[in-house]
C-alpha cells in the first residue's frame, strides 16, 4: 500500500500541506518550518484574521473564515495521506483539536461537529490533489527537507515554481489532472479511480 515517510520528509509534507492550503486560501504566514519547538516537530505560523472570532459571531463571514482556517488546519494530515496513503492523526494532535473546537462552535451537536470535521478533512485532500497543487506542494516539502525554515515569500516562490511545472499521468503520459495516493503518483482522468 503507501511507503513509509521518514520523520524530516513526513514533517515537511505536513507543513507544506498547511502552507499550500493557505496559499491557496489568499492566506499569508509568516513562516513555516520543520524545525522542532516546544511540543511540535514543525508548524506553519498562519497569520490571524483580526475580525475572526467564532466563539462570539455566527454570520456567514465568520462561518467562511471558519471553514478556511479548519482546510488549513486539516491540510497537514490530508498532505500526509495523499503523500503516503495513510492517516498520521497522531501527529496532527494539535490541529485536529483545534478543529475540532472550531466545529464545536459552528454546529448544533457532537454528531454535526463530527460530520462537519469529516467534510473540512475531505475538502482538505480535495483542495491539494489537483495535480499542479500537488506539484507546489512537493516543491516545498523538498525545499523544507533542505532548508528547514521559509518565509512567506521564500515559500510562496517555491510553491508558485513546482505549481508551473506540468506533471504527467504515470499511466500514459498525458497532462496529469489528480495525486491518487494508492498509486503513488499523478494520473489524468482517464485514470482517475
Amino acid at each position: 500500500m503507501g511507503r513509509k515517510s521518514n520523520g524530516p520528509e513526513r514533517i515537511a509534507f505536513h507543513e507544506a500541506g498547511h502552507a499550500v492550503a493557505a496559499y491557496l486560501l489568499a492566506r499569508e504566514f509568516s513562516v513555516v518550518t520543520i524545525v522542532r519547538r516546544g511540543d511540535t516537530l514543525g508548524h506553519c505560523a498562519l497569520l490571524r484574521l483580526s475580525d475572526f472570532h467564532p466563539d462570539r459571531e455566527s454570520d456567514q463571514r465568520t462561518l467562511a473564515h471558519l471553514e478556511e482556517y479548519m482546510l488549513m488546519l486539516y491540510a497537514g494530515v490530508a498532505s500526509e495521506y495523499l503523500h503516503t496513503a495513510r492517516r498520521g492523526w497522531s501527529t496532527a494532535h494539535t490541529d485536529v483539536l483545534a478543529a475540532r473546537h472550531l466545529a464545536t462552535n459552528a454546529c448544533g451537536s457532537n454528531e454535526e461537529a463530527d460530520i462537519f470535521c469529516k467534510l473540512m478533512f475531505v475538502r482538505s485532500k480535495n483542495l491539494l490533489r489537483p495535480a499542479q497543487n500537488w506539484a507546489g506542494l512537493q516543491a516545498l516539502a523538498a525545499t523544507l527537507c533542505t532548508a528547514q525554515t521559509l518565509s512567506f515569500a521564500q515559500a510562496k516562490e517555491v510553491i508558485e515554481e513546482g505549481m508551473a511545472s506540468e506533471p504527467v499521468c504515470m499511466e500514459c503520459g498525458s497532462l496529469a489532472a489528480f495525486i491518487e495516493p494508492k498509486v503513488k503518483g499523478f494520473v489524468c482522468l482517464d485514470h482517475a479511480q
